[in-house]
């Protein structure tokens, strides 16, 4: 069993070990024959199982909890997300692997925002979401080695987006599903979440479904 430093702490992704060495027990996951750590602490070994002592119980995300993350990879008609961890009542809810949405292929503009037709409110079609933007979501399926993600609840979309010219924070604007920059004034069309722009909101709507789901 390997430790990184003088004093035995390993930290999150960390390998510990060889599956052949034990079996992957508290706060660790195993992944292509070998085990690693999902928390900061320890590792501790015993009874063929090993183990990181911390003082935190680490789990994984399941089939119908809600999540938030930022789309890192838009790959055809795939969006992959980065997912945040989350602590609650001394749970630390981690996420071992990506998410993804599977996007319709009607959904996406065609060519630059610019050069798109602006009949409809003077907005383009456009994609729902893009790269860099931050997503509340619901894990639809937690098989393979990725978590379905799906943003049909009327809370669920996109909580946060930047605006794709200047980087400025963009803001709804006076249609349903427009966003548009304070900055430069470009205008882009999203699947927005009710909780746009509210930290505060969605944290205690994430933890009030998980706290209704781990009693």
């Amino acid at each position: 069993m390997e430790e990184n430093n003088q004093a035995g702490l390993v930290f999150p992704g960390d390998r510990i070990a060889m599956e052949e060495e034990g079996l992957p027990y508290s706060n660790t996951y195993a992944e292509n024959g070998e085990i690693y750590a999902a928390a900061i602490g320890k590792p501790k070994a015993f009874d063929g199982k090993i183990g990181i002592d911390s003082k935190h119980e680490v789990v994984g995300f399941e089939r119908g909890m809600y999540v938030v993350g930022e789309i890192t990879d838009d790959v055809k008609s795939v969006m992959f997300v980065k997912i945040d961890q989350l602590e609650m009542n001394g749970k630390v809810y981690v996420a071992l692997k990506s998410g993804k949405i599977i996007i319709k292929a009607d959904s996406r503009g065609r060519g630059p925002p610019h050069m798109r037709d602006r009949r409809d409110h003077g907005m383009p079609e456009a994609p729902q979401y893009k790269v860099g933007d931050i997503v509340l979501a619901t894990i639809l399926s937690a098989e393979g080695d990725t978590y379905l993600l799906g943003l049909r609840d009327r809370e669920c979309g996109v909580i946060h987006a930047k605006c794709e010219f200047c980087n400025t924070p963009l803001v709804p604007g006076d249609n349903p599903g427009v966003l548009y920059c304070t900055n430069c004034r470009h205008a882009e069309r999203r699947k927005v979440s009710a909780m746009y722009n509210n930290l505060k909101d969605v944290i205690t709507f994430i933890t009030g479904k998980k706290e209704e789901m781990v009693q």
